[in-house]
């Protein structure tokens, strides 16, 4: 088993209480109801996805994704699936404005005490990590 970290994109949320409420709500369960970009009110569970050009070699099954924000690794998502981009979309959980060909998706996010974060800084996107939960 191999866990991989990855980059919460800090031009998307400005503050890490920003990104921390939306990670919270990635539980895969608990269905929030609200109103999508489209307009409609599609009623799903949240999710978060690392988009992939290609999926990584090790098999994923129990691991866990590592998440750095502004240099600081804050928590951990479980992976719950490694697919096709398309089969995300077609379900209605992403949109087809990115070209990527593959997502990891993530689900039960975990926040690291700050006495246990660790600093990371120095890449983007994704790579394995010998951290452990």
């Amino acid at each position: 088993m191999k866990n991989i970290i990855a980059t919460i994109p800090k031009g998307r949320f400005k503050t890490w209480e920003v990104a921390e409420r939306v990670l919270r709500r990635c539980d895969g369960e608990t269905d929030w109801d609200e109103v999508d970009r489209v307009g409609t009110n599609q009623g799903k569970e949240w999710l978060w996805f690392v988009r992939l050009v290609r999926l990584p070699k090790a098999p994923l099954g129990e691991s866990v994704c590592f998440m750095i924000y502004d240099g600081r690794v804050r928590g951990y998502f479980h992976i719950i699936s490694s697919d096709s981009a398309q089969v995300w979309i077609n379900k209605g959980y992403l949109l087809e404005d990115k070209p990527s060909g593959f997502v990891i998706v993530l689900a039960n996010w975990v926040s690291l005490p700050y006495s246990k974060q660790i600093e990371m800084t120095g890449f983007q996107g994704w790579r394995y990590t010998a951290l452990r939960p």
